[in-house]
């Protein structure tokens, strides 16, 4: 998954650093209405996105804390 990540983040130039945020209007969720600003993680679940429990607690731990720092580790030192 860190490979993965650190790949698309470079091939779309997305800051992977931990506290790295994105900011987009929303398309429509469940959890966010047309139109609306929202703002996260450049490395979210979908959780963050629309009221699901994707990707588990257990994963999303790992989305939360430990991937960014993973990703960005393995960017650096390509």
């Amino acid at each position: 998954m860190v490979a993965l990540l650190a790949w698309l983040a470079d091939s779309y130039a997305v800051d992977t650093a931990p506290g790295a945020t994105a900011r987009f209007t929303s398309r429509g969720s469940n959890r966010w209405p047309v139109g609306a600003p929202v703002t996260t993680s450049t490395i979210a679940g979908h959780r963050d996105m629309s009221h699901t429990a994707c990707p588990g607690d257990a994963s999303y731990e790992l989305v939360k804390n430990t991937f960014p720092q993973l990703v960005t580790q393995a960017r650096l030192a390509r």
